[in-house]
């Protein structure tokens, strides 16, 4: 039992160490998670020396941060002081985690978890015919702390401990998961790093940029010949508005952010870095399909899908941007027809700045 417990001592060293660097998350998809349990059964109450067992579990991620897996394992023990009694732990329980920060290569997480426990023993009779084996079953609910380790962008590994009640038995048990995993899905490409801005040259004397601005005093030499300039030899500017539009369409009951639509949020990610001082208001919508309530929440939940991708995947600050649902009320198109209703479900935003422009040369 000592070699069995050092190897999961092993194994979470490894997760532990870690690098906790900033990688691309995976947004959603289904999740494989195979692994290894320890359990310390109640020893006041149970009896029962502690021992590993095995667990599966399937499961879909629905964001980076939120995940739900249904989670079988067993565990077959001896009980303390009767040798030849073997004790069988069996638990299926429904698993919901958060992870708190995705996009880091190690990432903390809770879980709380609620299923159900079937657990016998067999072997009573062989050490005493007056003693009975038993089988029971009960419910049972659980939370937990842990560890993630994310390998590749698909590839994971996890620890966590647990603490677990049988409700009905009043008996309290810890139990450590130790799981390596696959989620089925695509991550966001990161964003790419800004090009570095050629440095200026330092201005001579004379008018090597042919503007008419002595080099002496003037402050932006390069200019072109016959340019409109200021007394110090800087174009004279004017300020033209700009906007850039964003639409990304849903799928029918969903609010999740199909891949295609990246690079369209990216550009108004960019867009919005180029001009800092802007800040907008990303709308959601629904086709009429469904009740009123129901509508203004799915179109709130979709306009904070695209929110949070410019957020996570293109690091826009959270305080320039707000999001708003308004459900059914504004359609773009006939809600009678596929294609009408889905071009109402949509998220649109609008960002509009002022572009300074230099003035043309006379």
């Amino acid at each position: 039992m000592k070699s069995k417990l050092k190897k999961l001592t092993g194994a979470s060293a490894v997760l532990l160490l870690a690098s906790p660097v900033v990688q691309a998350a995976v947004e959603s998809g289904f999740v494989v998670s195979p692994g290894a349990v320890y359990q310390w059964f109640d020893d006041e109450k149970a009896g029962v020396e502690a021992d590993v067992g095995y667990r599966l579990g399937l499961g879909y991620q629905f964001t980076p941060h939120w995940v739900l897996e249904l989670v079988g394992s067993r565990v077959d023990a001896e009980v303390e002081g009767a040798d030849g009694v073997d004790f069988q732990m069996t638990q299926a329980t429904l698993d919901l985690m958060y992870n708190f920060m995705p996009e880091w290569r190690v990432t903390p997480y809770a879980l709380l978890s609620a299923g159900y426990a079937w657990y016998e023993a067999d072997g009573y009779k062989k050490i005493d015919p007056n003693l009975e084996d038993f089988e029971e079953d009960e419910p049972v609910v659980g939370a937990g702390l842990g560890l993630k380790a994310n390998l590749t962008d698909n590839l994971f590994a996890r620890l966590d401990g647990r603490y677990v009640s049988y409700t009905d038995s009043n008996i309290e048990d810890y139990i450590a998961h130790l799981v390596v995993g696959y989620t089925f899905g695509e991550s966001a490409e990161p964003a790419p790093a800004p090009e570095p801005v050629a440095a200026m040259e330092e201005p001579v004397d004379g008018d090597a940029d042919g503007d008419g601005i002595p080099d002496s005093r003037d402050k932006c030499p390069g200019t072109a010949a016959g340019a409109k300039v200021d007394a110090e030899g800087c174009y004279i500017v004017i300020e033209k508005p700009v906007t850039i539009r964003l639409e990304v369409l849903f799928d029918f009951d969903k609010s999740v952010v199909k891949p295609e639509y990246y690079p369209e949020i990216k550009k108004v990610a960019e867009f919005m870095k180029q001009y800092p001082m802007t800040d907008t208001v990303i709308e959601g919508h629904t086709d009429s399909k469904g009740t009123n309530a129901y509508n203004l929440s799915l179109s709130q939940r979709r306009a904070e899908a695209v929110r949070q991708v410019l957020i996570d995947q293109f690091k826009v600050e959270p305080s320039r941007l707000s999001s708003v649902g308004y459900g059914e009320e504004r359609p773009v198109a006939d809600n009678k027809t596929d294609q009408g209703r889905q071009l109402n479900r949509r998220v649109i935003a609008v960002v509009s700045a002022t572009k300074k422009e230099k003035l043309k040369t006379q």
